[in-house]
């Protein structure tokens, strides 16, 4: 069975969603489940883009930006999430989408690579925090 979790900007709103989380994966990991959690840019990345003097803009809740920074605050957004559940003692391997062309979007369309669905994903009681970005045609994250 495949468990994929979007944790957007609503729910990280949440101060609990993390512990929440940590309980729901603690025990003994499921070896017949493969769990992901699609990580989308919260209130720790527009604050690091604020911060830099980056108008935060979010449309249908997708922050809105091509800045440079804007790959560095995710990935320290990611390796904070993938950090807090590793302390609650989940196995956890955090990755953006634009890692190694992961996820790319191309003429509109959101297209996963053949190495993340085969082989990125493959071990049992892992859990998966991909941090939903990509890179657009021109490179940009």
């Amino acid at each position: 069975m495949i468990q994929l979790i979007s944790i957007d900007l609503a729910a990280q709103e949440d101060l609990m969603i993390w512990d929440q989380l940590a309980r729901s994966f603690s025990g003994p990991p499921d070896m017949s489940v493969r769990r992901a959690l699609i990580l989308g840019s919260g209130e720790y990345t527009e604050r690091q883009l604020e911060t830099i003097g980056e108008g935060v803009k979010r449309v249908n809740g997708a922050l809105m930006t091509t800045h440079p920074d804007l790959e560095t605050a995710l990935r320290e957004e990611n390796r904070k999430v993938v950090s807090r559940l590793t302390d609650e003692s989940i196995h956890t391997v955090g990755m953006l989408g634009s890692d190694r062309g992961l996820v790319v979007l191309e003429k509109g369309s959101i297209r996963l690579s053949k190495r993340l669905l085969s082989s990125l994903w493959q071990a049992p009681g892992i859990v998966a925090v991909l941090t939903s970005s990509g890179r657009n045609m021109d490179g940009n994250c």
